[in-house]
């Protein structure tokens, strides 16, 4: 589905990828998300509906947004991970200044040089504008269900349970928790499981261990999941990581200016 290269810095994650044509399921991210599509089309799903970019526009995604990336054969795109307390709202733009900025930081990450991280978040708030008022505070049912999806990783507690413990039904617990995090339980377990097996992989820890610590079912269940969830499996997915990747030519977005490495099917 996904032939994706990463690189890793002290604030800042980076990916470029080029897509098969597919998409990914629902999730969320602990980190906003600073994009730009390089070729081909994308499409990104909110629960409130979809927009379609095309080559040159940008996106940012807030922290702990719902939504699902569908891309067309061939789509390239690059994103930066951002790890700031600052808040950043949804927007799609097309901005010859802020793809210069994005590009400044792409490249310093892909370098190992310093990230401008601050000066992206400034040019990006003026075109997306404030973060709305938040919602209000969630129930406790929500807050201590999805407390509990986040840290019992090895549990494997069905919704019922769940309800149970708030003294619920299912049904109204999921559609409550769904209304606030924008995901099921299930969804969002499964989005802190890929969260918590990319730490493990990073502190250099064998997938077999990884798999049994984040709860997945075997070795296998946890390399499907993740290569849905990031586009490359989890054994290459570390060696990435552990080879450094910093390159001294500045970064062009033609077909063949990225190498790329194709996740195993």
């Amino acid at each position: 589905m996904f032939e994706c290269r990463h690189w890793v810095g002290a604030a800042t994650e980076g990916v470029s990828g080029l897509a098969r044509a597919g998409q990914t399921p629902w999730h969320s991210h602990d980190h906003a998300i600073l994009g730009v599509v390089d070729g081909g089309r994308q499409t990104i799903a909110l629960r409130e509906g979809a927009v379609a970019i095309g080559p040159g526009t940008g996106f940012a995604i807030p922290r702990g947004l719902a939504h699902r990336c569908a891309y067309a054969r061939d789509a390239r795109y690059r994103i930066l991970c951002i790890h700031a307390e600052r808040r950043l709202a949804f927007g799609v733009f097309s901005s010859p200044a802020w793809t210069a900025a994005f590009d400044r930081a792409f490249d310093a990450l892909r370098r190992g040089a310093a990230v401008d991280i601050d000066r992206l978040i400034d040019v990006t708030a003026a075109l997306t504008g404030d973060p709305a008022l938040p919602r209000a505070r969630p129930p406790a049912c929500v807050e201590e269900s999805l407390a509990e999806v986040n840290s019992d990783l090895e549990e494997n507690k069905r919704l019922a349970e769940l309800a149970r413990r708030r003294g619920l039904s299912p049904f109204h617990l999921q559609r409550t928790f769904a209304r606030y995090v924008g995901l099921t339980p299930s969804q969002a377990r499964l989005c802190a499981r890929v969260r918590a097996s990319r730490r493990h992989l990073a502190e250099g820890m064998r997938p077999t261990e990884v798999a049994y610590l984040c709860g997945f079912a075997d070795q296998s269940h946890m390399t499907r999941t993740f290569e849905r969830f990031m586009g490359v499996a989890p054994k290459r997915h570390q060696r990435q990581l552990a080879e450094t990747l910093a390159e001294a030519a500045p970064y062009s977005p033609g077909p063949r200016s990225a190498k790329t490495e194709s996740a195993p099917r």
